[in-house]
């Protein structure tokens, strides 16, 4: 169905569009002015997430002590500019 969209500021001042399902609330897509022409899709609205490894993580500077992401990948401390 269609979603529902919300604004905020992100952390570089720029808008995040943060998309989702009216009906449940779950998150569904974000995009904005950081990223023009991107839409970051959330994994767990796929039906089979295993078809994607990570390449990136973001936000690490605030990664849990007990998180362990097995796949190789780029890391940055905060949203990558």
């Amino acid at each position: 169905g269609e979603l529902k969209t919300f604004s905020i500021a992100g952390d570089s001042g720029r808008v995040i569009n943060r998309s989702f399902c009216p009906n449940c609330g779950s998150a569904v897509v974000n995009g904005g002015e950081g990223a023009p022409g991107r839409v970051f899709i959330q994994i767990g609205t796929l039906d089979d997430p295993l078809i994607f490894t990570p390449a990136r993580e973001l936000y690490c500077d605030r990664e849990l002590p007990w998180l362990s992401v097995t796949a190789e990948t780029t890391r940055f401390a905060k949203m990558r500019p």
